[in-house]
C-alpha cells in the first residue's frame, strides 16, 4: 500500500523526508524500509533513536533477513550509535561519544564533527554495495545545533553519497523546529507525513514526490507481525 501511495517506494538517488507528530508508529515504517532495503541486497546504515536498539532491530528487521552479527560481519549493516543504546563491540557500531574522562573532548562540537567525518568516510571505504540510510534527524540535535546539521547534511552528500544511494530521514518538526525540517524538506524528492488523527486512527500522506499521488490519506493499520503496518484506502484531500 506505501509503494502505490508514492508510486513505487523510495527514489534512489535522493532523500525522503518521512514526517511525524511523535504518535504514529513511524518505527514500524522504518523497519518495513530496512528489511526492503536489505532484501535488496542493499547496506543499511541506521542513525538510531534510544528506543531502537539491539533488540528491536532483531526482532522486527533482522529475524526477516539475517541475524545481527552475520549482516554486521558482512558490510551491510552500519549503526552510528548517538546515545549509547546498543553496546556491541564491532567495527561497523561506531559509538559517537566516548566513555570516562574521554567524554569531556569529546563534548567539543569541532572533535564531533571531525569524528563523524572520519566515521562517514570509514563507512564509504567498507561499504560494497548501495546503500539506503536511515536517519533520526533529531538524535543530532542533543549536541549539534541546525547550521552544524546542514554542514554535515551538504559534506556527506557531496562526498559520501552515490548516485545509486538514498536517505530517509525521520523527523518530527515540532520538536526539530520547523526552520531545520523544512531544509530537509526543501531538498528531499519524496515527503511523506504520517500522523495520528483526533479520531485515534493513523494516516500517512505523500506530501511531495516526482510519482504517485500527493495529498492523498490513506490509513495506517497496525499488525502485530511483520510487515507491522497496512496501509488502505484513500481519502482525497484526507482529514487533518
Amino acid at each position: 500500500g506505501l509503494d502505490r501511495l508514492t508510486g513505487g517506494g523510495v527514489p534512489v538517488g535522493n532523500s525522503t523526508v518521512i514526517e511525524h507528530d511523535g504518535r504514529s508508529n513511524v518505527n514500524a515504517t522504518i523497519a518495513g524500509g530496512m528489511v526492503s532495503a536489505l532484501r535488496q541486497d542493499r547496506a543499511v546504515v541506521l542513525f538510531p533513536q534510544p528506543n531502537i536498539t539491539p533488540g528491536w532491530f532483531e526482532e522486527h528487521v533482522a529475524t526477516h533477513v539475517d541475524p545481527i552479527e552475520e549482516l554486521l560481519a558482512e558490510d551491510r549493516l552500519f549503526v552510528i550509535d548517538w546515545s549509547g543504546s546498543w553496546g556491541i563491540d564491532h567495527r561497523n557500531v561506531f559509538s559517537v561519544h566516548l566513555s570516562g574522562l574521554w567524554d569531556l573532548l569529546g563534548k567539543s562540537k569541532l572533535y564531533l564533527t571531525q569524528k563523524l567525518l572520519r566515521i562517514y568516510r570509514t563507512l564509504s571505504e567498507r561499504r560494497n554495495q548501495p546503500l539506503t540510510a536511515f536517519v533520526y534527524t533529531e538524535t543530532m540535535l542533543q549536541d549539534f545545533d541546525p547550521d552544524d546539521v546542514r554542514f554535515q547534511y551538504n559534506w556527506a552528500r557531496a562526498n559520501i553519497l552515490h548516485a545509486g544511494d538514498n536517505v530517509v530521514f525521520v523527523q518530527n518538526p515540532t520538536s526539530m523546529g520547523e526552520q531545520l525540517a523544512e531544509f530537509y524538506v526543501h531538498d528531499a524528492q519524496q515527503v511523506l507525513r504520517q500522523w495520528v488523527h483526533d479520531n485515534g486512527m493513523e494516516y500517512v500522506r505523500l506530501e511531495k514526490g516526482e510519482a504517485g499521488q500527493t495529498d492523498v490519506s490513506r490509513h495506517v493499520s497496525r499488525l502485530d507481525g511483520y510487515p507491522y503496518l497496512e496501509v488502505r484506502g484513500s481519502n482525497a484531500g484526507g482529514p487533518e
